[in-house]
């Protein structure tokens, strides 16, 4: 029996050259004004918007629900300064998954440009004259060769010196005092998407980035970190053991259909639809 669909976001923002000229961008990022009417679609078409509490109560119950929960991956700002205003404005309850080590270090420790420097090394390949998808090419194959450098030096590598990192930080990545307030508006949940935002299939450490991300939420909002999302969609039986014991409940992309969670969906292995500007309807 259908229970409702989880969408999936990652960054909110307005068309901009980057958008326009860069595949990843165009993959990852929704406009606030994509996003409202999205919104305002499903209402009509008799969606209800629901928080993560709710969904799951809805999930176990015998009746069928038309429920939508919003999740976000991974921690830019644009999250705090175009999706929240617009979600209160609505009145739609959401889930913000954090990746912790982007939230306290950025580039020190996130090891993929996607996460840690994706505005900054397409903004700096425009402004370059270079193709923004070659030189994400190009830093991941840097960060496979070379895993001792970190995303700073990846970039000069590339790009040369007189990147300015730290305004970038500043500027994209969002702030334990946002978490706080967004947590504590009543329409936020904070969830954990691991320290590192790493492949939980592929590293032993997976109950430490477990562990540590959660406590590190539960500080920042005083509040019980409940869910979780997995980095990439990726899990291993190792994995979903760890995350059974340490979250309530647990979503990951799929990105093939069908979207729709059932009765019979594992709460530890929910899935999600991913939700970009280059969808013309919201289903």
């Amino acid at each position: 029996m259908n229970k409702g669909l989880i969408w999936m976001l990652h960054s909110v923002e307005d068309d901009s050259p980057r958008t326009a000229r860069c595949e990843i961008f165009r993959n990852l990022t929704v406009s606030p004004a994509c996003l409202e009417r999205k919104i305002l679609e499903a209402r009509r078409d008799g969606w209800t918007f629901v928080s993560g509490e709710r969904f799951l109560a809805d999930k176990h119950d015998a009746a069928e629900h038309r429920n939508i929960l919003i999740t976000i991956d991974d921690g830019f700002r644009n999250v705090y300064t175009e999706a929240f205003p617009l979600f209160r404005r609505l009145n739609v309850p959401f889930v913000f998954y954090l990746a912790t080590g982007l939230v306290e270090k950025g580039f020190r420790i996130c090891p993929y440009a996607q996460l840690d420097g994706m505005m900054l090394l397409v903004d700096t390949a425009l402004a370059q004259g270079k193709d923004p998808d070659r030189c994400f090419r190009r830093y991941r194959r840097l960060k496979r060769y070379f895993p001792f450098l970190d995303g700073r030096a990846v970039m000069r590598l590339i790009f040369g010196s007189g990147l300015d990192f730290e305004e970038y930080f500043r500027r994209s990545v969002v702030t334990p005092a946002e978490v706080r307030e967004m947590a504590a508006s009543g329409l936020c949940e904070i969830g954990s998407h691991t320290v590192r935002h790493v492949h939980v299939d592929r590293i032993r450490s997976v109950a430490r980035e477990l562990v540590e991300s959660k406590a590190k939420i539960e500080a920042w909002t005083g509040r019980p970190c409940r869910t979780f999302s997995y980095p990439y969609g990726h899990f291993s039986p190792k994995a979903l053991t760890l995350v059974r014991q340490h979250f309530d409940w647990a979503t990951r992309d799929i990105r093939h259909p069908p979207f729709a969670v059932t009765d019979a969906s594992d709460d530890h292995l929910l899935p999600r639809q991913i939700i970009t500007r280059q969808q013309e309807t919201y289903l």
